[in-house]
């Protein structure tokens, strides 16, 4: 199977344009093929991800412990969402991710202790 990795780099998209944009995509290509990699610059990150769950049935993201990463291509944006908003906005709006919450915000306090930098520290810049 082919898989389909979209990707907001610089964190700009808002729900409206991946609702837009999945419309058109999911007519084309199965939507259990579409992976999707949103970056919080903006703070639109975890709208744009439920947006694509509830209405296109999206599972696929990327995310990462405390929000950690950036990009080379884009000096200045944000990290990755965080794994833990995207779990913890799952879960809210009722989906059951199976994620132990306290496991995951304890794997991200010692990915950072180790990175030498407070937890979340990139994102939401």
């Amino acid at each position: 199977m082919q898989e389909f990795s979209i990707g907001d780099t610089i964190g700009k998209a808002s729900p409206d344009e991946v609702r837009k944009l999945l419309f058109l995509l999911c007519k084309a290509v199965p939507k259990d093929s579409i992976f999707l990699h949103f970056h919080n610059t903006f703070g639109r990150a975890v709208a744009n991800a439920i947006v694509a769950w509830k209405t296109f049935g999206i599972t696929g993201f990327d995310a990462s412990a405390g929000g950690a990463g950036g990009c080379p291509y884009a000096p200045g944006a944000s990290g990755n969402v965080s794994t833990e908003a995207l779990v913890s906005a799952f879960k809210a709006a009722g989906s059951d991710t199976g994620v132990d919450e306290i496991k995951l915000k304890a794997a991200a306090a010692g990915i950072f202790k180790h990175l030498g930098r407070p937890v979340g520290s990139r994102e939401n810049k």
